[in-house]
């Protein structure tokens, strides 16, 4: 369990990221 919890943490962290780097490109 603990190692799908790290992956779903991961995926997570990386979703973050894309909105984070969309939302900055919004006009």
């Amino acid at each position: 369990m603990t190692h799908s919890t790290s992956i779903l943490e991961e995926y997570t962290a990386y979703i973050r990221f894309l909105l984070g780097a969309i939302w900055d490109n919004l006009p």
